[in-house]
């Protein structure tokens, strides 16, 4: 098997350590992202379309967060990471990434669009874009970390 194969588990990162990198990489870039914009930009939305009553203030359920991260990053990892690992593409990675970010936010954000009256269209962009985003990033960033390690390892089995 070749350098980049899946069953090498010597010469790259633990699955675990991945799905970890995975999570914390997503959530890390959500965080920023909505601290830095996305939380006032939907307040102000949903403010301004008259639904920002809808919403639980404070949010319920917060296992469910964890939840989210855990499924998102699952997909990420089986979907898109483990095979450009595979390909030893990060382009790849990116690629997918972002179709998965968008076909899961996208079906996200048209759901509620649909179901919830007078949701903002430009809310339902910003869902879809933040998932593109936030998963091309994640499977990116997760390949060339393992690609990385790979590359880190066989340099230094080759120097000893």
């Amino acid at each position: 098997m070749g350098p980049t194969s899946t069953s090498d588990s010597q010469s790259e990162p633990s699955r675990i350590k991945l799905f970890l990198f995975i999570i914390v990489f997503y959530f890390v870039i959500d965080v920023i992202y909505q601290v830095a914009f996305g939380i006032n930009f939907n307040e102000t939305q949903y403010e301004n379309a008259g639904i920002d009553e809808i919403f639980a203030d404070p949010p319920r359920h917060l296992y469910l967060f964890v939840v989210f991260f855990v499924l998102i990053a699952l997909a990420n990892l089986v979907l898109v990471v483990r095979p450009s690992i595979a390909q030893a593409s990060i382009a790849n990675a990116a690629k997918k990434g972002a179709l998965l970010g968008l076909t899961a936010y996208g079906t996200l954000a048209t759901t509620i669009t649909w179901t919830i009256a007078d949701f903002p269209l430009a809310s339902t962009v910003a869902i879809a874009a933040e998932g593109t985003i936030f998963s091309a990033a994640t499977s990116a960033a997760a390949t060339w970390w393992t690609l990385r390690s790979h590359q880190t390892t066989s340099a230094s089995q080759q120097g000893a």
